[in-house]
């Protein structure tokens, strides 16, 4: 059941609870990104879907256009979710900051076990949500995708359950300078499974991009990385850095350096497997003239 290419998303809150309710034994992917009564009424219609939906596998209430000022609060009792949508693999959250209910009884212990795909992009948290997104992760092994952009999520707190991550999304983040280290310790600990990362948008301190790509050069099993597709438009990466991941990375096919100022000129576009020997021979002579 979805809401998305339809016009009118403008659902009251029965009518949903009556479709809902007359569907969710069989349901299995629910998608009702944007709808209004979600954004008004969100913990009503979780609580419809956690008590209607136990073969539920794919769950989206995200907002898109939702910037980090006025993201908007979702309380959730994550232990009644897990019980209730217990085959949950996606969950896509954007826009909304996270907060369990559960959590003023008991911290929520359980997992969702099947957990493959997570989205939580578009909000600023300050810590109100963090306890909520790690306890997501406990037994889960794997993701498929993880995005978090423009949050203040810290990724490397999941990495000690979270080993591999296929997709990850850290676009725009708003970390401030003592969060930055993120960015290289969660691409440290899943350089090797990564197939696309995308770090657009993000400008930090010092060469911080440049150090998160040295990770690749520097994992245990170099040469093997799966990264097929790296998108670093519009942030502050040098050459060295450029050099590096193209050297480590044997499987990258496609490289985005649009609008990044620290590279030379011919060279802030869009890169194909078979240009980089060209991209390669334009960064080195403006490598050596930087040192």
């Amino acid at each position: 059941l979805s809401s998305q290419g339809g016009s009118n998303r403008n659902f009251s809150l029965p009518s949903l609870k009556d479709l809902i309710t007359s569907l969710g034994a069989n349901l299995i992917e629910l998608r009702l990104s944007n709808v209004t009564a979600v954004q008004q009424y969100s913990a009503q219609i979780l609580k419809i879907i956690q008590e209607s939906c136990p073969q539920l596998e794919q769950l989206d209430l995200g907002i898109s256009g939702i910037t980090v000022q006025n993201g908007l609060n979702l309380v959730i009792n994550m232990e009644a979710l897990n019980l209730g949508c217990p085959k949950l693999k996606e969950l896509y959250l954007d826009g909304f900051i996270v907060l369990d209910k559960s959590l003023t009884q008991k911290r929520f212990v359980g997992t969702f076990a099947n957990l493959q795909v997570y989205s939580q992009s578009m909000h600023s948290h300050y810590g109100r949500d963090q306890a909520v997104f790690y306890s997501l992760f406990r037994g889960v092994p794997k993701l498929k995708m993880l995005n978090i952009s423009q949050s203040r999520l810290l990724p490397s707190l999941i990495t000690n359950c979270v080993k591999e991550v296929d997709h990850l999304n850290l676009q725009d983040m708003k970390w401030n300078e003592q969060e930055e280290q993120e960015m290289v310790l969660c691409i440290n600990a899943w350089s090797s499974s990564l197939r696309t990362l995308d770090l657009s948008y993000n400008k930090p301190n010092g060469r911080r991009i440049d150090e998160a790509l040295l990770q690749f050069e520097n994992s245990v099993e170099p040469h093997r990385h799966a990264l097929q597709i790296l998108n670093l438009s519009n942030t502050n990466v040098t050459s060295l850095g450029i050099i590096h991941v193209i050297s480590a990375c044997k499987n990258l096919q496609e490289i985005n350096l649009t609008s990044c100022r620290e590279l030379p000129r011919g060279t802030k576009r869009e890169f194909r497997k078979d240009e980089f020997d060209f991209l390669l021979k334009s960064l080195h002579p403006f490598l050596q003239e930087n040192d």
